[in-house]
């Protein structure tokens, strides 16, 4: 069950369909070990949001598909406006995913690493419950969902209607499926504009582990951010893969 917070993260960094009116601005996505009652950053992630473009900094690498294509990734433009994912490092080559291409890649590591039907059987049962407490959390009203995961585990949500992004392609089927979450509700959250913007796994009553959107900044953006990276060469994943054959 640890692993659903991981979905969490996949979602935020992999993938709430438009609305009239869309968060623009920057915010962290941080996440905390709790030990003797302390909390211990372990990771966190910068997005820059704009209103047809979203910028991950310091993604710390997206694992899956280095392994597939042997190349470091540490940086995710993903570009409403046409429909793919750029994704690069420090080199000079930059990898474009559109969605048919990153729907064919997700749905080839499922099949070799059986992750479909290991989701389909982790999530098959699994329920969360709205309980209708509300919290105020980075000045956004929140309601909380809570999840029975078994073994005395448990997982808060708490979902804001108030901050509504515009998550492209990230919230399609496909990405649902390699976060494991197509049995659970995250993608109906996602296209009712509801974010998560706290989720927290208790071990019985103690907190264990917890995913936090924080450093929240309503307004103009670096527009340079939401730029296709200047000095990239873009390559596709056929390109990518015939250089790599052709280097063998």
């Amino acid at each position: 069950m640890k692993r659903l917070l991981s979905t969490f993260s996949l979602l935020l960094i992999f993938a709430v369909t438009a609305s009239a009116q869309n968060f623009t601005g920057t915010f962290e996505l941080n996440r905390y070990v709790v030990e003797d009652g302390n909390e211990n950053q372990t990771g966190t992630l910068k997005l820059t949001v704009g209103s047809e473009r979203i910028f991950l900094d310091a993604v710390g690498g997206v694992e899956p598909i280095e392994q597939f294509t042997n190349t470091s990734l540490n940086h995710a433009l993903i570009r409403h406006d046409h429909r793919d994912i750029v994704l690069y490092g420090d080199d000079e080559k930059a990898l474009k995913i559109n969605n048919e291409e990153i729907e064919a890649l997700v749905n080839m590591m499922d099949n070799l690493q059986q992750k479909v039907e290991e989701g389909q059987e982790h999530h098959a049962e699994l329920e969360f419950n709205q309980t209708g407490e509300i919290r105020d959390i980075q000045g956004y009203q929140t309601e909380k969902w809570i999840l029975d995961g078994g073994d005395g585990e448990t997982y808060h949500v708490w979902l804001s209607d108030q901050l509504s992004i515009n998550w492209g392609l990230l919230a399609d089927d496909f990405i649902m499926k390699m976060a494991g979450a197509q049995n659970l509700p995250v993608q109906q959250w996602l296209q009712d504009n509801k974010t998560p913007l706290l989720v927290e796994r208790y071990e019985g009553d103690t907190l264990a582990e917890s995913m936090k959107i924080e450093n929240i900044s309503d307004g103009s953006v670096d527009q340079a951010k939401l730029d296709t990276p200047e000095g990239k060469q873009l390559v596709t994943v056929q390109e990518l893969m015939m250089q790599r054959f052709q280097q063998q």
